[in-house]
């Protein structure tokens, strides 16, 4: 926590968070330090120091033995999965897996079939206890003791949220395991790996031109200044340098400019060569001035030009 969020009142430290609304009339004119607070065990408000959950040592002591270690964060953890909707029965794990008596509830999903969970296996392990809904959280299944039962780790994994045939008649048969549509709707929407939306193509473009040779329409799917058939008997045509035989199907060249792939290609043209006019040395071809920066008397005309003009 930030030191600006902490204050000291009486010696006691409290935060903005613990706010005073459970205190009375009377214990402010009073000048009390601690704050009201309702008990998560029994539900009675008393005066809590720091962060107290609960009234007594009894009553955490109660609760502690109520639900075991490590309910609550399960239960929590399914609870963001129905979108922070807290459905849990405070029925624990370990009273599930006493109920089934250790035995896969799955049937034929089961991969182990006449072998017990083992309790002190832990995950990953195929065999380590695990809870399977009925009725899948990702369908509305609510997290109670009615929609759930015993599987191997494995197992459950292996199922996902598929539903067989008897499934989806319990969750017929059972409604009321099921979220109203109203809450349906805020949870969120499963992702299913390998299945994305696939964008439809463009339909290709086609263009009409006319043969070289025998004017016949030609459909291509680019444009093309010279095109060919490639049934008349002009579309064999050979290279103009070797005059070996090309076949030439479309192009932007007529056959007298073009060559196979072992004759050279004709060199462009060479660049025409500039010089400073002060120095006599060459320049860039970039350069648009005209001189060079080589020599003192050549900085001086470049800073001439470039600033003058």
């Amino acid at each position: 926590m930030h030191r600006a969020c902490r204050k000291r009142v009486g010696g006691v430290r409290s935060t903005p968070r613990q706010g005073s609304k459970f205190l009375t009339l009377e214990d402010r004119r009073a000048g009390r330090v601690r704050w009201k607070r309702q008990c998560s065990g029994c539900g009675e408000f008393f005066m809590m120091r720091h962060d107290q959950k609960y009234c007594t040592k009894q009553c955490a002591d109660s609760s502690r033995r109520l639900y075991p270690p490590g309910a609550a964060q399960k239960a929590a953890s399914r609870a963001r999965k129905l979108s922070k909707l807290k459905t849990w029965d405070g029925v624990a794990d370990a009273e599930i897996f006493a109920r089934d008596a250790g035995v896969c509830q799955l049937g034929e999903n089961c991969k182990y079939p006449g072998v017990l969970i083992d309790p002190e296996a832990r995950h990953p392990q195929p065999l380590s206890p695990s809870v399977d809904h009925i009725i899948p959280l990702s369908y509305g299944g609510i997290d109670v003791a009615a929609n759930k039962r015993a599987a191997h780790l494995s197992c459950n994994v292996g199922r996902n949220n598929r539903l067989s045939e008897s499934e989806k008649a319990f969750m017929v048969a059972h409604p009321e395991l099921v979220l109203p549509p109203e809450q349906l709707t805020l949870l969120p929407l499963r992702r299913k790996r390998g299945l994305k939306a696939k964008t439809p193509k463009p339909a290709p473009v086609f263009y009409e031109s006319a043969c070289f040779w025998c004017e016949s329409p030609v459909l291509r799917t680019y444009r093309a200044d010279y095109v060919m058939c490639g049934k008349c008997p002009g579309s064999t045509a050979g290279c103009s340098v070797c005059g070996a035989k090309m076949v030439i199907v479309a192009g932007s060249r007529p056959p007298e400019t073009r060559r196979c792939r072992s004759c050279p290609r004709s060199e462009p043209p060479p660049r025409p060569q500039k010089s400073c006019v002060v120095c006599g040395g060459p320049l860039y071809a970039n350069n648009t001035i005209g001189v060079c920066q080589r020599t003192d008397a050549c900085k001086r005309e470049y800073g001439r030009i470039y600033y003058n003009k």
